[in-house]
């Protein structure tokens, strides 16, 4: 494996590896779906012990709503995007506030995925402001996007779609590197809480989000060179989106003892 002080990018300086990796992106064929069966997604969710009633809630809501998918829990500290891709051939990854609700849209957007239509390593969910306003400077030195390309795309919650493809491996695998990089995934006077002045996408917003600022980074910058089209219509309305069969409600938590949940 590359460590990152070998790809961190500096003006003038021969081509970095994530540079290079531009002659290796597959074509946009290569990003689709495949043939799996709705039935071989895994849904993978996971949280710390504060959110733990609440996770409850969102495994509770995929088996009363018809879906049978095999459900993988992960202690918050314990998830690892690089393992999950390389045991599950397909699957969602969802916080404790995500609910799925209607099987028979998620099963049309599995055809569009199978398509060709959504590429295949999607996040459809926004978080209502730029790339720009809640991404920390320094972690474009590691994952380089045009400045007026991050303050005009919207950023995406993490809740994320996957399924194994040359495509999915790039996005996986730059932001492990990332991870592994202290000032990559954290960099100096990174900090979580956002103070929006002047609205939330022209100006940064003194605020780093972490993995849901590097993974947003990566597949920006890979579906800039693929031309993959950006996902929100230019009516506002979200291409594929997660509407159709999910919601997010925050603090909905189960405290009651559940009855047995077949998993």
């Amino acid at each position: 494996m590359l460590f990152l002080s070998g790809i961190k990018h500096r003006e003038n300086n021969e081509k970095s590896e994530w540079e290079r990796t531009e002659a290796l992106i597959p074509r946009i064929e290569d990003s689709r779906c495949g043939e799996q069966l709705d039935d071989e997604v895994t849904f993978i969710t996971y949280a710390s012990n504060d959110h733990f009633a609440e996770s409850r809630a969102a495994i509770l809501s995929l088996r009363s709503n018809n879906f049978t998918n095999k459900i993988i829990y992960y202690d918050l500290g314990l998830l690892s995007s690089d393992e999950i891709y390389r045991e599950f051939k397909a699957f969602w990854i969802l916080d404790s506030s995500i609910r799925f609700v209607n099987l028979t849209e998620w099963r049309r957007f599995n055809e569009r995925v199978r398509s060709g239509a959504v590429e295949s390593f999607a996040l459809r969910f926004t978080a209502d402001h730029s790339i720009f306003a809640a991404t920390q400077a320094g972690m474009y030195e590691y994952l380089p996007l045009n400045v007026s390309i991050a303050r005009k795309n919207m950023m995406f919650a993490a809740t994320t779609f996957a399924v194994r493809s040359s495509f999915a491996k790039e996005a996986v695998k730059w932001n492990v590197l990332c991870a592994l990089t202290k000032d990559c995934m954290d960099p100096p006077d990174a900090k979580i809480f956002c103070y929006f002045v002047n609205g939330s996408f022209g100006d940064f917003a003194n605020c780093h989000r972490f993995d849901q600022s590097s993974i947003n980074l990566i597949l920006t910058s890979l579906k800039q060179r693929m031309a993959i089209p950006y996902q929100i219509e230019t009516n506002g309305t979200i291409r594929d989106g997660f509407e159709p069969f999910g919601s997010v409600k925050r603090e909905d938590v189960i405290r009651r003892k559940l009855d047995p949940i077949k998993c």
